[in-house]
């Protein structure tokens, strides 16, 4: 008669459980920290993209743009009398700059505004450090007989690229234009080139097909 064996694995001490209950704790409580500027800057684009240019008051602007986590800046500061003045508002990672897990990166977006109603924004990504200097820029304005619809440039001596655009640019060119790389704010290391930032940027099929340019 043969005797029944029977395996038992040790159980893990309640010490152990404790501490793997906080790793994983902190763990959670971390990541969501990091991936903030993602959620804030989505949020921000979404809040911008909805304003309407000749319509959207300054006021709309102070309540939907600043928040918590949201930092301004402007050459002239929008105040709710205000009648021509510009309003930046923008998001960084700050967390993983602190950490020195990625350089300095972060998002905004520039209203501008013109006899109290908006009259244009910029959508600007930017990153400093670690030997990086760049940014890239989308600037949205209405129609104007005066302006080509869709054009990508340099701007500033060529530390800036992105893409100048009216409301009449194709809608497909629009939609890829506003494509931002919002992990660039919460990804360990950031976004390196410009084409990481604004994917369109690396289109040099449609660049040179659809826009007439070239990078």
């Amino acid at each position: 008669m043969l005797a029944e064996c029977e395996l038992k694995m040790p159980r893990p001490s309640k010490l152990a459980m404790w501490i793997l209950g906080w790793v994983i704790l902190l763990s959670g409580i971390s990541l969501y920290v990091v991936a903030q500027p993602e959620r804030d800057a989505k949020r921000l684009w979404q809040d911008a993209r909805a304003m309407k240019f000749g319509s959207s008051s300054v006021e709309e602007v102070l309540r939907y743009g600043r928040g918590p986590r949201r930092l301004t800046d402007a050459f002239q500061p929008c105040q709710e009398e205000s009648d021509s003045c510009d309003e930046t508002i923008a998001v960084k990672n700050e967390w993983l700059n602190r950490l020195h897990l990625a350089p300095d990166v972060g998002f905004g977006v520039r209203f501008i505004f013109e006899n109290h109603k908006l009259a244009a924004m910029n959508f600007v990504m930017g990153v400093v450090g670690n030997g990086l200097d760049r940014q890239v820029i989308v600037e949205d304005e209405p129609a104007s007989p005066n302006k080509p619809a869709f054009v990508i440039r340099h701007f500033y001596q060529g530390e800036s690229y992105g893409v100048e655009m009216t409301e009449d640019a194709p809608a497909r060119l629009r939609q890829l234009a506003y494509e931002f790389n919002f992990h660039c704010l919460s990804g360990i290391g950031g976004c390196k080139t410009f084409e990481d930032m604004l994917p369109i940027l690396g289109r040099k099929d449609l660049i040179s097909s659809e826009t007439g340019g070239s990078p």
